[in-house]
């Protein structure tokens, strides 16, 4: 289970402290492009899922990837949002072009407002995200 983001000074924030930021604020983006390794977990969508204020859409990854491909993976997606808008049409089409181009194993979750879940694009596939731990130096 992955139940939190590490930020660059290694802070960790929990998922329910992290939705908190965008509630207390009552904004819920278009997008919410997780560029962390792991950015597509359910339990990030599972704790949107309870609020009001959420993003329609999250991108990310199911595992830990390298950072070219964060970078031609989200150059793809922000090109395509800016040039066509943010969208689920849009959102598929850039996903599989990332899939295509820099590798599959990201996905999109969009909150379906009849479910009042959030679903994922590809369909029918199944990801186990789990978070990796890091070995300390000691141990290696």
């Amino acid at each position: 289970m992955f139940s939190s983001i590490t930020l660059t000074d290694k802070t960790r924030i929990n998922w329910p402290d992290f939705v908190r930021i965008f509630t207390a604020n009552n904004y819920g983006p278009k997008a919410l492009v997780m560029s962390s390794c792991w950015g597509a977990a359910d339990d990030l969508a599972d704790e949107f899922e309870k609020v009001k204020f959420r993003p329609d859409i999250i991108f990310g990854s199911t595992d830990q990837r390298f950072y070219n491909e964060y970078a031609v993976a989200w150059t793809i997606l922000y090109n395509a949002f800016s040039e066509e808008g943010v969208h689920r049409d849009v959102a598929r089409d850039a996903l599989r072009s990332i899939c295509a181009i820099a590798h599959e194993n990201f996905r999109y979750l969009r909150f379906h407002d009849e479910k009042k879940e959030y679903v994922q694009y590809p369909g029918g596939k199944k990801y186990e995200v789990v978070e990796k731990t890091k070995k300390t130096k000691e141990a290696r």
